[in-house]
């Protein structure tokens, strides 16, 4: 936490700062995990959205948070 408070902090970054957050977000599996919870995320919004009827507005809804989770990174 103190590398990534101390990189968004500086008005410059580093690369070598940046690189070590790239490191520990690998290392500890960072995106898989950050996707995990958007699932989970979505998942719940999308079991809300049920309840309204079918529109423009919320197939773009689900539309988006499709996307979100099958684009690649």
């Amino acid at each position: 936490k103190k590398l990534i408070k101390k990189a968004v902090d500086e008005k410059e970054q580093d690369e070598k700062v940046i690189s070590d957050i790239v490191s520990v977000i690998h290392r500890h599996d960072g995106i898989n995990y950050s996707l995990n919870k958007a699932k989970t995320y979505i998942g719940e919004a999308k079991g809300y959205l049920e309840s309204f009827d079918d529109s423009k507005p919320k197939a773009s809804l689900l539309a988006i948070s499709d996307y979100i989770i099958e684009r690649n990174i």
